[in-house]
C-alpha cells in the first residue's frame, strides 16, 4: 500500500478521495481511470481506495500519478482491520470530497463521513455515485437509512432523460452529469496485424461485444442469435471481451451451438481499443442496463451498432443512422438486425463515421470531468449547483 505522506499545509488544492469495491474491468472502474487521467492537477489532489486488491485498472490509475490504496478485502465483505485501514487512509488524506462508487462503497463512504466529522478543519462532503438503479429492497432500505449522511448522489445521464429516483423512504439530492467516454486520438495499430494476432482472416466479418459475463448482459441470447445466422448461411466471427460468473455457461452454449470456430471468449483485456479496431461491428445484447458505456466506446471507434432497447441506449444510438435497436431477449430480432447491417456495405461504414462524430461532439469525457470539478469547487465554497 502506498504511503499517503504528510500533507503540505500550504497545499490548498481540493482533496478528492474515491472509494470503490475493486478495480477489475467494468464501466464504473473505467470511469474512475478517466477521472484520474483528466483531473485538473493544479486544483485537485486525488486518491483512490479499492476495497479489494488486484485489477488492471489499479495500475492504470497509478500511471496517472494518483495513489491507489488496496485493502485486500473479499468481495462484499469488510473486516475490522479493513475498516480501520480505510479510516486511517481517509483521516490522513484529509479530503474535502469523499466519493463512493456503487452500493457497498457508497454506504461505506456515508459511514466514514460521519466518523471523520470534527477530525479536520476542512468541511467534508460525502458523495455517492449511482452507476445503475437495480436495487433490492434491502439495498434501498440501507440507502434510505444512511441517506442523510450524504450531500448528494452523482448520476451520469443524458440531457433528455426524465430521471425518477427509486424511492423507499429518503434519498439525497441528485446531481446529474452528462455521459462521457475517453476519446483516444493516438496513432492506432494496423488492423491486419491486430487480426493476425487474434487468428482472424483479414477478409472476415467481425462483431465485438464487451461486458461482464453476468446474466444481465444477455450473452446466451447473443449466442443463440449467432446460431440462427449460421443456419441461414452467415459465417461472421464474434469476439466477446470480459469475464465473470457466466463464463462456463456461455462457453457451453457456444459449443452446443457449434460456434466454437467463430466465437471467441477473450476474457479481460487491457487493449479493448485494439479489439474495436480489429472489428467491423458492435453488438449489445443486454437484458437490463442503465448506461452501457461500451456502446459509446464502440461508436467512438467508428463501429456501427446493433443494441437492445435498454436504459439510455436510445439516446446514444441514432436509430437508422448509427445503428439498429431491437427488443431485449429476442434472438431472432437481434440476428435479423445484425444481418441487415452486414449487407449494408458502404452505408454501414458511413454509419460508423457518423457515430464517431456524434461521440466526439456530445460524449467526450473531458467535458464531463470539467462539470464534475466545477461541482466540487461549488461544494468547497459552501454552495450547491443552485447555490
Amino acid at each position: 500500500m502506498p504511503s499517503i505522506g504528510k500533507l503540505n499545509p500550504t497545499d490548498d488544492r481540493i482533496g478528492v478521495l474515491h472509494i470503490i469495491s475493486g478495480l477489475t474491468v467494468g464501466g464504473a472502474e473505467r470511469m474512475l481511470v478517466w477521472m484520474a487521467r483528466y483531473h485538473d492537477r493544479s486544483r485537485f489532489r486525488v486518491g483512490v481506495v479499492s476495497l479489494m486488491s488486484g485489477g488492471g485498472f489499479a495500475h492504470a490509475i497509478r500511471c496517472e500519478d494518483v495513489p491507489v490504496f488496496e485493502l485486500g478485502q473479499r468481495r462484499g465483505r469488510l473486516s475490522v482491520s479493513g475498516l480501520r485501514s480505510l479510516f486511517s487512509i481517509a483521516k490522513e488524506f484529509d479530503p474535502e470530497v469523499l466519493q463512493g462508487h456503487m452500493f457497498h462503497s457508497n454506504i461505506l463512504a456515508r459511514l466514514m463521513g460521519v466518523r471523520l466529522i470534527g477530525l479536520s478543519g476542512r468541511e467534508l462532503h460525502v458523495l455517492n455515485t449511482i452507476h445503475h438503479e437495480h436495487e433490492s429492497i434491502f439495498r434501498r432500505l440501507a440507502c434510505s437509512v444512511t441517506g442523510p449522511m450524504a450531500a448528494a448522489e452523482i448520476v451520469f445521464s443524458l440531457p433528455s432523460d426524465n430521471l425518477v429516483a427509486p424511492e423507499f423512504f429518503w434519498r439525497p439530492t441528485r446531481e446529474v452529469f452528462p455521459y462521457g467516454v475517453e476519446i483516444n486520438e493516438e496513432l492506432k495499430r494496423d488492423r491486419r496485424v491486430l487480426r493476425a494476432a487474434l487468428d482472424i482472416p483479414d477478409d472476415a466479418v467481425v462483431w465485438v461485444s464487451v461486458g461482464r459475463l453476468i446474466p444481465e448482459k444477455g450473452f446466451p441470447v447473443l449466442i443463440e442469435a449467432f446460431g440462427l445466422m449460421k443456419t441461414r448461411g452467415e459465417r461472421p466471427f464474434l469476439l466477446i471481451v470480459g469475464d465473470g460468473p457466466e463464463r462456463e455457461r456461455i462457453s457451453s452454449a457456444i459449443s452446443r451451438t457449434g460456434l466454437s470456430g467463430s466465437v471467441s471468449l477473450l476474457g479481460i483485456r487491457e487493449d479493448v481499443e485494439d479489439i474495436y479496431r480489429a472489428s467491423d461491428f458492435f453488438v449489445l445484447s443486454s437484458l437490463s442496463e442503465r448506461s452501457p458505456l461500451a456502446v459509446l466506446e464502440a461508436m467512438a471507434a467508428g463501429l456501427p451498432v446493433v443494441a437492445t432497447r435498454v436504459g439510455n441506449v436510445p439516446g446514444m444510438v441514432e436509430e437508422g443512422r448509427t445503428g439498429f435497436i431491437v427488443p431485449p431477449s429476442d434472438p431472432s430480432a437481434l440476428a435479423g438486425a445484425m444481418e441487415r447491417v452486414m449487407k449494408m456495405g458502404e452505408e454501414a461504414r458511413e454509419w460508423g463515421k457518423r457515430g464517431s462524430r456524434r461521440v466526439h461532439e456530445f460524449f467526450d469525457f473531458r467535458r464531463t470531468q470539467e462539470k464534475i470539478e466545477e461541482y466540487y469547487r461549488l461544494l468547497s465554497r459552501g454552495k450547491g449547483r443552485n447555490g
